[in-house]
Protein backbone atom coordinates (compact mmCIF):
# COMPACT_ATOMS: atom_id res chain seq x y z
CA UNK A 1 0.00 0.00 0.00
CA UNK A 2 1.29 3.27 -0.93
CA UNK A 3 2.44 5.69 1.54
CA UNK A 4 1.76 9.71 0.90
CA UNK A 5 3.48 12.87 2.03
CA UNK A 6 4.17 16.06 1.53
CA UNK A 7 7.74 16.81 -0.34
CA UNK A 8 10.42 18.83 2.05
CA UNK A 9 11.57 19.90 -0.96
CA UNK A 10 8.42 21.64 -1.17
CA UNK A 11 7.29 23.45 1.60
CA UNK A 12 3.89 24.51 2.73
CA UNK A 13 2.70 27.93 3.82
CA UNK A 14 -0.56 27.55 5.81
CA UNK A 15 -3.28 30.51 6.70
CA UNK A 16 -6.26 29.18 8.85
CA UNK A 17 -9.39 31.15 10.03
CA UNK A 18 -12.73 29.93 10.73
CA UNK A 19 -12.44 26.46 9.92
CA UNK A 20 -11.29 27.39 6.48
CA UNK A 21 -7.30 27.32 5.21
CA UNK A 22 -5.07 28.49 2.73
CA UNK A 23 -2.04 26.72 1.75
CA UNK A 24 0.90 27.92 -0.54
CA UNK A 25 2.44 25.18 -2.46
CA UNK A 26 6.32 26.75 -2.92
CA UNK A 27 7.02 23.80 -5.45
CA UNK A 28 4.27 24.96 -8.05
CA UNK A 29 3.22 28.55 -6.81
CA UNK A 30 0.00 27.92 -6.29
CA UNK A 31 -3.29 28.73 -3.47
CA UNK A 32 -5.45 25.94 -2.62
CA UNK A 33 -8.30 26.93 -0.53
CA UNK A 34 -9.54 23.61 2.19
CA UNK A 35 -12.39 22.82 4.17
CA UNK A 36 -11.29 21.42 7.82
CA UNK A 37 -11.00 17.69 6.73
CA UNK A 38 -8.86 18.61 3.67
CA UNK A 39 -7.09 20.70 5.84
CA UNK A 40 -6.34 18.04 8.94
CA UNK A 41 -5.95 15.27 6.16
CA UNK A 42 -2.99 17.37 4.45
CA UNK A 43 -1.35 18.34 8.14
CA UNK A 44 -1.01 14.89 9.16
CA UNK A 45 0.55 14.22 5.56
CA UNK A 46 3.13 16.81 6.45
CA UNK A 47 3.21 15.17 9.76
CA UNK A 48 4.13 12.09 8.54
CA UNK A 49 3.86 9.61 5.40
CA UNK A 50 0.52 8.26 5.81
CA UNK A 51 -1.52 5.34 3.64
CA UNK A 52 -4.79 5.93 2.71
CA UNK A 53 -6.18 3.63 5.39
CA UNK A 54 -3.65 5.26 8.27
CA UNK A 55 -5.93 8.35 7.05
CA UNK A 56 -9.24 6.66 7.45
CA UNK A 57 -8.27 5.50 10.97
CA UNK A 58 -6.65 9.38 11.78
CA UNK A 59 -10.72 10.39 11.11
CA UNK A 60 -12.10 7.60 13.09
CA UNK A 61 -10.60 8.69 16.11
CA UNK A 62 -11.12 12.59 15.78
CA UNK A 63 -14.60 11.19 14.58
CA UNK A 64 -16.10 8.06 15.58
CA UNK A 65 -19.28 8.65 14.61
CA UNK A 66 -18.43 8.48 10.81
CA UNK A 67 -19.02 5.68 8.30
CA UNK A 68 -16.27 3.60 7.44
CA UNK A 69 -16.59 2.90 3.64
CA UNK A 70 -17.35 6.27 3.01
CA UNK A 71 -14.64 7.71 4.95
CA UNK A 72 -12.48 5.66 3.29
CA UNK A 73 -13.93 6.30 0.11
CA UNK A 74 -13.50 10.47 0.84
CA UNK A 75 -9.80 9.90 1.38
CA UNK A 76 -9.49 8.16 -1.63
CA UNK A 77 -10.58 10.74 -3.49
CA UNK A 78 -8.61 13.68 -1.37
CA UNK A 79 -5.61 11.65 -1.82
CA UNK A 80 -5.67 11.74 -5.63
CA UNK A 81 -7.11 15.49 -5.74
CA UNK A 82 -3.68 16.08 -3.29
CA UNK A 83 -1.19 14.10 -5.76
CA UNK A 84 -2.89 15.64 -8.80
CA UNK A 85 -2.49 18.96 -7.49
CA UNK A 86 1.15 18.24 -6.64
CA UNK A 87 0.88 18.69 -2.95
CA UNK A 88 2.02 15.19 -1.69
CA UNK A 89 4.10 12.52 -3.42
CA UNK A 90 3.97 8.87 -3.32
CA UNK A 91 7.47 7.70 -0.38
CA UNK A 92 9.94 5.89 -2.49
CA UNK A 93 11.65 4.92 0.23
CA UNK A 94 9.75 1.77 0.52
Amino acid sequence: MTRWHVPSARPLLWREWEGESVVFNSGSGQTHFLNAVSAEALRAMEETSMTTAALVEHFLELMPESEPDALARQMDRLVRDFAELGLIDPCLDE
